[in-house]
């Protein structure tokens, strides 16, 4: 998980959410797309709500993998 702070372009001073969970049952990395936040409690959250959103997609399937 990587929170970054924006440099340049029209987001400057904003921060990126970048998470990349890793799949248990395959080991390959599962791509989510970044969010950006206005400030860095916000970009926490957000963090903790994409991790949460990857756990429902895991907990519906019975083997427990994200690709079902």
């Amino acid at each position: 998980m990587a929170l970054t702070k924006i440099k340049t372009g029209k987001n400057k001073g904003r921060y990126r959410v970048r998470i990349q969970p890793i799949d248990p049952v395959s080991g390959k990395a599962i791509s989510i797309p970044s969010k950006i936040a206005k400030n860095l409690q916000e970009a926490k959250k957000a963090r903790k709500i994409n991790v949460g959103t990857v756990r429902k997609i895991r907990s519906k399937c019975r083997r427990r993998c994200y690709f079902c």
